[in-house]
């Protein structure tokens, strides 16, 4: 069944001029995360940009072919690091329409995760701000991970990242968009996990999509032992959480990314064995 859903995608950095040394600087330094996890600085699609050729064209020969993940973001953060001057403008100026079996739902190869990190690391090696890109590039690829190799995760406890969530638990879910799906997913097929409900905000959306899910009320009314906040906005999951807390729902039972055990966590190897 074909859903329409619309949703305006912006760049979180002010939209303005950025020609000069320390305006560009300050650009890098929010390029792939803008502050907090995870809220991307400058979308990576090529779509969404106008490029002199002769700098997209020596930045794409640059990537190599077997990239096959997040080609985009391989070529346009390199792209971005070497202009002389970047305008960031939120005009809506292109339509873009994701199926509901589009090929971004699924999880990817491993070692095509692995190969992005190697190649974005490249280019960040050689810029001045090679510390403040590569804790950005940690950050992004662990967004990357979450949404697209979550079962590569090699993690102690029964959800990661999420803290409280304990084994035997019934989780009732907030997100229904990629995260939340992958997240309900795991805790169905979980054998230490169950699903108690999946709620979200825009629940007839993807109840025409065929899912279960239900209207972010009903959660209210609701047995669960935990809610998770499935959203890799941590910004908006606080948001979320604070809101549900002002209706009456124990505190204690939310748990949104703890984003300091992605600082303790080694990123797993992705390479091919």
């Amino acid at each position: 069944m074909k859903t329409d859903v619309m949703a305006l995608k912006k760049h979180t950095i002010s939209e303005g001029l950025y020609e000069n040394p320390n305006d560009l600087n300050k650009l890098y330094g929010q390029m792939l995360m803008n502050g907090s996890f995870f809220e991307i600085g400058i979308l990576p699609y090529q779509w969404g940009k106008l490029i002199k050729r002769e700098l997209l064209t020596q930045c794409q020969k640059e990537v190599p072919e077997y990239i096959s993940y997040a080609e985009d973001a391989a070529c346009i953060y390199p792209c971005l690091l070497k202009a002389k001057s970047i305008y960031i403008t939120n005009l809506p100026l292109y339509h873009y329409r994701i199926s509901p079996n589009s090929m971004v739902k699924k999880e990817v190869e491993p070692e095509k995760l692995h190969h992005l990190f190697v190649v974005l690391s490249k280019a960040f090696c050689s810029h001045n701000l090679t510390a403040t890109l590569n804790t950005q590039l940690k950050y992004y690829m662990w967004q990357s991970l979450l949404l697209k190799g979550y079962s590569y995760i090699q993690a102690s406890i029964p959800l990661f990242p999420f803290e409280k969530v304990k084994a035997g638990m019934r989780v009732a879910v907030y997100g229904a968009g990629l995260f939340g799906a992958v997240i309900e997913k795991y805790c169905r097929e979980s054998k230490y996990l169950s699903v108690a409900g999946w709620f979200d905000k825009r629940y007839d959306i993807y109840i025409k999509q065929g899912m279960d899910v239900k209207s972010n009320d009903e959660a209210l009314n609701s047995d669960f032992d935990i809610m998770v906040i499935a959203i890799l906005n941590v910004n908006l999951s606080k948001f979320i959480k604070k809101n549900y807390i002002s209706l009456g729902m124990n505190e204690n039972k939310i748990d949104l990314i703890n984003v300091a055990m992605l600082d303790q966590t080694v990123f797993p190897d992705l390479r091919r064995s």
